[in-house]
């Protein structure tokens, strides 16, 4: 308020109209606005029809006491917080009950305008650092909150958990912040920090038996320090976390001397409230994490169950020589039994971290069935660079169980090569079989600096610059350059995805050695 009286009136309830006046024309002539009422009825009347910011009220009037509207009025949620100043003659009340009743404050007729107008203020400032200290928190949680719904998603539940964590510990200044995973057989910590003392109570804590906590999972409670099953060093609040209205854990939280912005007999309430509310914001957040969790895990039930049973098959497309027609080589694909596009299982294996095994077991698969291809024509095998770079021994291993077969490893431009010292060391140790090519050339930068850092054998070229190539003269300048820098640097141009007879001729006219499309062959099982 700043000493400045609100725009909203003092509500004066008195019957007598001298009373009433004066306590009237105190309050205007401070500066305050001002409505009357001279009856309990009337009161109520003003109330439900406008707000007001005070109540100067008589104690005794026909029709009700004053006792008996602030009884009303604390039962209200819009008035229940309104400063009401009772008035009184010291013989005719018992103060203790009007002040248990809800009132403010109390003044003794005959009333002094200075002391009422003071009293109003003082209320009224009262109330209003209230609020503000409301607001803050008010803010101050939502500020908090944001924070916690922003946590980026780690890789694991673990590590979101761990993020929280640290958003509550740091902004709250609390003695300590935890996350922990509870279900019958008992709990465990998904994140703690704080203070050593604090998170060494949290070890302690889910050392007791899951039988202790039985029935105290679904509602919030406070432990205080050398009591209870957590006995803390300090006081501690802790609140379930639910995903789909099942619990799956707590979230506990350490107090001290900052736990609320509302006042240190408010800690432990305080510290609840503050549980609750984030607990919310925490098991959302979390809740999405475990989502993830057990969706990695189904998946990566599936993809070993894939492995496992070979629910795939290669087939083989083949890479024709333009200028004799003779088949140089085939591309082994792989194809899924149950009809799942290739790229999507291979990225759903790489998400669930078994990209190298899904890999190595199509390379074999492709490896056995080309046993059956007619010729010595090269197969050619998709990698990525993880692949190579961590599994080298694995892929011998199996390009060694078909032969004499030329094995041409295929990288994509998609995958990015960590390391290219390392990679070439990694191709050089199968060589000298095995020859390397780069997929996708021209569809991006990636593929451009594989082939300027690895002097690949093959050169492929992606198929959105061959296809319409026969309209296009800037599709031909490009792929003239390729033709020239690949005869500069011996490597072997193959052009992928000719499709129409116009296109191979093309090819073949721009001085493309080999080329690979529908109109070609299509890819198919031995």
């Amino acid at each position: 308020m700043s000493g400045r009286p609100p725009d909203l009136p003092v509500l004066v309830v008195d019957d007598e109209p001298v009373d009433r006046m004066f306590a009237t024309m105190a309050l205007q002539l401070a500066g305050f606005a001002t409505v009357e009422a001279t009856t309990v009825a009337e009161a109520e009347a003003v109330l439900a029809s406008r707000p007001v910011v005070a109540v100067v009220l008589d104690d005794q009037m026909p029709g009700g006491r004053g006792i008996d509207l602030i009884s009303s009025l604390r039962s209200d949620e819009r008035t229940a917080t309104l400063p009401v100043i009772l008035v009184t003659g010291s013989d005719r009340i018992d103060l203790r009950t009007g002040l248990s009743a809800g009132a403010t404050d109390y003044l003794v007729k005959p009333v002094d305008a200075d002391e009422l107008v003071s009293r109003v203020f003082a209320h009224l400032e009262s109330q209003s650092r209230w609020f503000d200290a409301i607001g803050a928190e008010l803010r101050r949680r939502a500020h908090v909150m944001a924070l916690l719904a922003a946590v980026d998603q780690g890789p694991t539940t673990d590590a979101v958990a761990e993020r929280l964590c640290r958003v509550l510990h740091a902004e709250l200044g609390l003695d300590g912040a935890a996350i922990v995973r509870g279900d019958a057989g008992g709990l465990s910590v998904l994140a703690a920090c704080g203070q050593p003392r604090w998170t060494a109570a949290i070890e302690r804590m889910v050392a007791v038996p899951g039988a202790a906590f039985a029935g105290r999972l679904d509602h919030p409670w406070v432990e205080h320090a050398g009591r209870g099953l957590v006995a803390p060093p300090v006081v501690t609040a802790l609140s379930p976390l639910r995903v789909k209205d099942s619990v799956f854990g707590l979230l506990v939280l350490g107090g001290g001397q900052h736990t609320t912005t509302l006042g240190a007999a408010a800690t432990a309430d305080g510290l609840l409230a503050q549980t609750v509310d984030f607990g919310l914001v925490v098991a959302r957040v979390l809740g999405g994490a475990l989502e993830r969790d057990a969706s990695r895990r189904a998946g990566q039930r599936e993809l070993l169950a894939t492995i496992r049973e070979r629910r795939f098959f290669p087939v083989f497309q083949p890479i024709i020589d333009l200028r004799t027609r003779a088949v140089a080589g085939y591309e082994a694909l792989t194809r899924f039994d149950d009809e799942t596009p290739p790229n999507e299982r291979f990225a759903d294996a790489a998400r669930c971290g078994l990209g190298p095994q899904l890999e190595l077991a199509t390379m074999a698969a492709a490896v056995d069935a080309a046993r059956g291809l007619r010729g010595d024509a090269f197969i050619s095998l998709n990698v990525s660079p993880d692949l190579v770079l961590t599994h080298a021994d694995e892929i011998r291993e199996i390009l060694d169980d078909e032969g004499e077969r030329p094995v041409v490893l295929e990288l994509t431009e998609h995958e990015e090569v960590p390391d290219y010292d390392a990679f070439r060391v990694a191709i050089d140790g199968l060589r000298p079989r095995v020859r390397l090519s780069v997929d996708d050339a021209g569809a991006g930068f990636a593929s451009l600096r594989h082939i300027v850092q690895l002097g690949p054998d093959y050169v492929k070229l992606d198929r959105s610059w061959v296809s319409g190539i026969d309209q296009d003269p800037t599709r031909q300048a490009l792929v003239a350059g390729l033709a020239h820098f690949t005869r500069q640097t011996a490597a072997t141009l193959i052009a992928e995805g000719i499709e129409t007879e116009a296109e191979r001729d093309k090819i073949e006219e721009l001085d493309v050695a080999f080329g690979q499309g529908y109109l070609l062959g299509r890819p198919e099982a031995v």
